[in-house]
């Protein structure tokens, strides 16, 4: 029927119901290697984009609602001060939930992991209706597609490396704090630091007097005086 599911493993089935010469290596890497990589990848990529597109909707929701409720805080007059802190605590609080769904979203990866196994998954899937169709394969060709799927699988192996490479990066620490102090700015959520109270001078010292600059020019050290050249001694015949 045209509305069941795509469902790799009963499509290996058939596949192998109808060509029962397949040898039994061929067949035990269709069905525990192709169809288990396969269904993994589909599961995986829908796990990751549920999971990221909950994170931006809620994402979305708090920054769409953090100005509404700014608004209204300090129009509640007098006498109603709580309704007041309560909203401004509701304001930060919301900031720091999308500071942490944002940070989570770079910490994971989870759009870019749903987008990578959602392409390997579908590559897979061709190479397998290419295959059973027999278009630019024949028959026999068992180990053409095994070359071709497991390059597929390596790839992406090779790319969720370089992601967790980068995951481990100092510079996605500086990223999110790069994004608190942009929602904090963006928002006015101040956060102010205990001021030090200024140190006491000693007893019998006049703080506000600088200490005496010498406003004197320094004499100018004449330039040295060459030694006059000692005239040579002329020594006269002995008489």
């Amino acid at each position: 029927m045209a509305n069941e599911p795509y469902d790799p493993l009963e499509l290996l089935k058939t596949y192998l119901n109808d060509n029962p010469s397949t040898p039994s290596f061929f067949k035990n890497f269709l069905l525990n290697r192709l169809g288990s990589q396969l269904i993994w990848y589909e599961n995986k990529s829908n796990n990751f984009k549920k999971r990221w597109q909950r994170s931006r909707i809620a994402v979305i929701i708090l920054s769409a609602t953090i100005p509404f409720a700014v608004g209204y805080i300090g129009t509640f007059g007098e006498g109603k001060d709580a309704y007041n802190d309560m909203l401004k605590f509701a304001v930060g609080l919301a900031g720091v939930i999308i500071a942490m769904l944002e940070g989570f979203n770079s910490l994971f990866k989870s759009q870019d992991l749903y987008i990578d196994y959602r392409v390997t998954a579908e590559q897979i899937k061709q190479e397998l209706s290419y295959f059973i169709g027999q278009a630019g394969y024949t028959a026999t060709d068992f180990s053409l597609l095994v070359t071709k799927v497991e390059a597929i699988i390596a790839k992406e192996n090779n790319q969720w490396s370089e992601l967790v490479r980068r995951n481990d990066d100092a510079t996605n620490q500086a990223k999110i704090q790069e994004m608190v102090q942009g929602y904090l700015e963006k928002y006015n959520i101040k956060i102010e630091a205990p001021v030090a109270e200024p140190a006491t001078p000693p007893a019998g010292a006049d703080a506000a007097t600088p200490p005496a600059t010498s406003t004197e020019t320094p004499p100018a050290t004449p330039p040295a005086t060459p030694p006059a050249p000692e005239e040579p001694i002329v020594e006269g015949p002995v008489g």
